[in-house]
């Protein structure tokens, strides 16, 4: 009977076996997750979450097609945090996330073979309300507005002046040649204009530092922040740090109190597929996210932007760049102390990475060596940021306390934009491929003492660039801005490197300067009297371009604010 028993309990064992072997979903709705939009379903979505990730293997969360999650009462800041994690995939199935404000939708750090896909992220509580100014008061410093009805009134006052409340700021929209224009200022305080005004949906708000009052005119829309959910810093919607391997795809994100997308330090390769930033469709929304749509620091990884869109952030849609670094001591030709000059993330020098270092007051790169040790590195972030010693693999001449020092191979190197739509201002600062892309904002190519590095490696190819948000003139700009006690350094040498622009409508004005190996190859200058403006370049080629309706033949077509950069450059 015995032996009977054990056979029976090993043919029950071989019937269910392959089941267990195929159970790599979980679903929320099997753990209570009502996806009504109205039940707090953040408690039962983490435990879903968490019993994935105690099973080994490659597993997904699923969610019911249709629902909205309303996420509140959670463990910590992040509805799915993901520590040392692999082969997960969160499928959303067209679901809607509904954040309350203080709430964020995941983090990941150090993990692998992740996928987010098929959803939607919004704040139940929005970081934002908008409506039309009905009155200036430029000598005393105020406008008033009339909040839109599909707003709820925003609580009055200014500032919570908590640590980590940034700048705090808001936006006047007005109409600009190809999408709408804007302009920050920053809010004071908001009140009553007189008693009872809020329940008229009536404001009063009191800017400071705001230095564009001529642009403001009444019926202008308005966005205003929420006191203690905008601007509320230090934490993404999504943030990836020192993962590898991820895929986001069909995921949008309709407003976000701070930075939407994070990317830091993340290797292998980082794919985005109709990743969209912008108002939610079918509202009156202008705004998305307070801050940067996704912004990129010093990433080892191939990143790929495929079909996405962004549109309506209150600063830059695409931030791509590392943080610049300065040399604190000078300890030989191969070994230096360097300090972060901004510590919003860690910038990492790791064995082999390749460091430039480049003399301000002089304005010239003294060289590039590659890391045999470092010491120092803090991997999680610090603040203030580290001091690190690094030394070289060869020697650099003539390092001094006037130089910063940026990683070349952590400077998101491997960078491609493709067949994407943006509608507000870009800051690519590393190498970068757009492709195929409408762009209709200013594309800044640029570097500063903060963020580096000093761009080169750029291919801009069969793209709109377009004037937009963050400068009406100038549609793209190659630049560098370097300072040093105060005072801002011309780069003597061409630091800009290797720029291809081929095949584009640029409608409005393009500067280059401080730039070498620079080809300009069948483009289309369509807008109303484009410029070209060149200063202190070399070995420019300009071939095959059209400018406000004629033939780009002439270097007397082009403004050159040197004879150099005028001797150095072909027309034909």
């Amino acid at each position: 009977m015995r032996i009977f028993t054990s056979i029976i309990g090993i043919t029950i064992c071989l019937i269910f076996l392959p089941v267990l072997l195929k159970a790599d979903n979980f679903y929320v709705k099997n753990y209570g997750a009502a996806g009504d939009g109205i039940k707090d379903d953040g408690p039962t979505i983490q435990k879903a979450f968490n019993a994935m990730k105690s099973h080994s293997g490659k597993h997904t969360l699923v969610f019911e097609s249709g629902r909205q999650y309303y996420i509140r009462d959670i463990e910590g800041i992040y509805l799915f945090k993901l520590i040392d994690q692999s082969n997960l995939t969160i499928d959303g199935n067209g679901a809607v996330f509904l954040l309350d404000g203080a709430k964020r939708l995941i983090s990941a750090q150090n993990s692998g073979n992740l996928v987010l896909k098929n959803l939607s992220i919004d704040y139940k509580q929005l970081p934002f309300v908008e409506g039309k100014i009905i009155a200036i008061n430029q000598t005393d410093g105020y406008v008033d507005v009339q909040i839109d009805g599909y707003f709820e009134m925003p609580p009055p006052g200014g500032p919570t002046n908590l640590s980590h409340e940034q700048a705090y700021f808001g936006q006047v929209w007005y109409d600009g040649p190809n999408s709408l224009l804007s302009s920050h200022y920053y809010v004071k305080d908001m009140h009553e204009i007189y008693p009872g005004s809020s329940r008229d949906r009536k404001l009063r708000v009191d800017a400071t530092n705001f230095r564009e009052w001529n642009k403001i005119a009444v019926n202008q829309t308005i966005s205003l922040p929420v006191r203690g959910n905008a601007h509320i810093g230090g934490n993404e919607v999504v943030h990836l740090v020192e993962c590898r391997n991820i895929v986001l795809e069909n995921v949008n994100i309709w407003s976000a109190p701070w930075f939407a997308v994070g990317l830091t330090r993340n290797l292998g390769e980082v794919k985005f597929s109709h990743v969209n930033v912008t108002p939610k469709p079918g509202t009156k929304r202008i705004l998305s996210s307070w801050r940067d749509g996704i912004h990129v620091k010093s990433n080892y990884a191939r990143l790929v932007f495929d079909s996405c869109h962004l549109e309506g952030m209150g600063d830059d849609a695409f931030n791509i760049a590392t943080f610049m670094s300065s040399v604190k001591k000078v300890i030989s030709g191969n070994q230096i102390q360097i300090k972060q000059n901004f510590p919003l993330s860690i910038v990492p020098y790791n064995t082999g990475d390749v460091v430039v270092v480049y003399d301000i007051v002089q304005g010239i790169i003294l060289g590039k060596s590659s890391i045999t040790s470092s010491s120092g590195f803090v991997q999680t972030g610090a603040t203030p940021a580290p001091l690190l010693t690094l030394r070289l693999k060869d020697a650099i001449r003539d390092m001094n306390l006037h130089c910063v020092v940026w990683n070349e191979s952590s400077a998101n190197p491997n960078t491609l934009l493709k067949n994407c739509s943006i509608y507000k201002s870009c800051r690519f600062q590393s190498s970068v491929t757009i492709d195929n892309c409408n762009i209709i904002a200013f594309s800044w190519f640029w570097t500063t003492n903060i963020e580096g590095p000093i761009p080169g490696d750029v291919v801009v190819r069969n793209s709109r660039l377009f004037v937009g948000r963050g400068n009406d003139k100038m549609a793209a700009s190659f630049n560098t801005s370097l300072s040093d006690g105060g005072k801002v350094y011309p780069s003597v040498g061409q630091p800009i490197s290797n720029v291809l622009l081929q095949n584009n409508e640029i409608r409005g004005n393009l500067m280059i300067k401080y730039c070498k190996k620079v080809s300009v190859v069948d483009n289309n200058f369509s807008g109303k009297n484009s410029e070209i403006q060149i200063g202190n370049c070399g070995k420019l080629l300009f071939s095959d371009n059209m400018l406000n309706g004629s033939k780009l033949e002439r270097r007397d077509q082009i403004i050159f604010m040197d004879e150099e950069s005028k001797r150095g450059t072909t027309v034909k």
